[in-house]
């Protein structure tokens, strides 16, 4: 039996990870799926542009984009408003990117998610946002709502943005929310197979319930407490605040943690406000909590015959919080910081910033699968930061180290060396 030292191990373990992990964290070699969009001096532009995003807290600051990139204001300025290249083409491939990479491949039991965040503010730090003559457009800009579609796994927590439509309620052509939902849906069943997709209380148009149904997916939205819901008679009803209350409802009482008072109900009907598109009957689930003075009321086609189907409806819906979480990711890259004014250009620069926090989802997921690294990089980001466990800013701080030259990729890769047990040969 002869040993192998501890050294050559370790030596011989950062000699096979070091170009992998390399290949995975370079800017330039993820975004090598979208050169065929851009020109070479475009591309170049583009790197350095990414890699500013990765790597600065004000990255919507023109000034600082150029000193990264190593180019002046007016180039990079050109580079958002001027230079040719298809805003939608670049978000396609983007989308495939994502369905294509094994760390944010969408499977049947994801779950898609849709909200919306207004970007339209007000203040020093969003100057062009506002009330503002656009030279280049001939018009007014009043700021725009982003609309996004962001995946959420719920095997393993990954959250990206899968579609986004960026509009303004003061554009000639608005005709409300509803269009933009149906287009980012249709995209979302083109290319997807996800079975459900969950809304907010702000989304009950009943176009929109009837589309989802018609396709054949089903669908968790919240209902406001007023909402009326008949039974299968159509001759009683009550508020569905109070669907406890109908003949052949069911509830069920509970603890969370040990906390009493919780309380679930669910029952079968028709919803009043849908009758005239949304013939058949929708199961809704009046969810009771301590802290709370009023339930939180949800509607679905999933069927509910039991608490346990019932309360694992209401666990799915509460995974559209996540969607929250991933806004808050986006603006720390910058979404309210842009100085940019034409609409051509903030759309551009939403694309980037999108493609900054996809290409960070992938580069995150990536290292949480590979449990040795992520055990490095975990410890090291404790000595520098309060992370305790890796997450997209945690990562995100990772990042900015690494470019910054304050990290050296051995230094983890040495970390990650100890975590391995000597293998020994027999």
């Amino acid at each position: 039996m002869y040993g192998r030292s501890n050294t050559n191990i370790q030596n011989n373990m950062a000699t096979s990870l070091l170009p992998m992990v390399s290949q995975k964290l370079s800017p330039r070699k993820q975004l090598s799926f979208l050169r065929k969009h851009f020109t070479k001096g475009s591309f170049e532009n583009l790197s350095g542009i990414v890699q500013s995003s990765l790597k600065r807290q004000t990255n919507g600051n023109l000034s600082i984009m150029a000193e990264d990139v190593g180019k002046c204001v007016s180039t990079i300025s050109y580079f958002f408003n001027d230079a040719v290249w298809d805003i939608s083409s670049v978000r396609q491939a983007i989308r495939e990117h994502l369905l294509r990479s094994p760390a944010t491949r969408i499977t049947g039991s994801d779950m898609a998610a849709f909200d919306e965040s207004p970007i339209s503010k007000h203040g020093t730090s969003f100057q062009f946002i506002g009330d503002t003559w656009d030279n280049a457009e001939k018009n007014v800009n009043d700021g725009y709502t982003l609309l996004t579609c962001a995946i959420v796994s719920l095997r393993n927590g990954t959250r990206f943005i899968h579609d986004e439509i960026c509009f303004s309620n003061k554009d000639p052509k608005w005709r409300g929310v509803y269009p933009y939902l149906e287009r980012l849906l249709r995209r979302l069943f083109e290319t997807t197979s996800v079975s459900l997709v969950v809304f907010d209380s702000g989304f009950r148009n009943q176009y929109l319930i009837r589309y989802v149904l018609d396709m054949g997916r089903n669908f968790i939205l919240r209902l406001t407490l007023n909402m009326v819901i008949w039974d299968g008679t159509g001759k009683k009803r009550c508020l569905v605040r109070n669907i406890g209350s109908m003949d052949g409802a069911c509830t069920e009482t509970f603890s969370v943690h040990g906390q009493e008072g919780w309380r679930i109900s669910w029952y079968s009907g028709r919803v009043n406000a849908w009758t005239r598109r949304v013939k058949e009957p929708l199961t809704v689930i009046a969810v009771t909590r301590p802290s709370f003075h009023e339930p939180m009321i949800l509607c679905t086609n999933l069927p509910v015959t039991d608490f346990k189907e019932a309360l694992d409806a209401y666990e799915k819906y509460l995974n559209r919080w996540k969607i929250e979480i991933l806004f808050q990711d986006i603006k720390q890259l910058g979404l309210e910081s842009f100085r940019v004014r034409s609409k051509r250009a903030i759309m551009k620069y939403l694309t980037i910033i999108i493609l900054v926090h996809s290409l960070l989802t992938i580069m995150t997921r990536w290292v949480s699968m590979t449990p040795v690294f992520s055990s490095a990089v975990i410890r090291y980001l404790r000595k520098k930061r309060k992370i305790r466990f890796l997450s997209f800013r945690g990562m995100k701080i990772f990042y900015e180290l690494l470019l910054e030259g304050r990290l050296r990729l051995r230094e983890v890769l040495k970390m990650a060396e100890t975590q391995e047990k000597p293998l020994v040969a027999e």
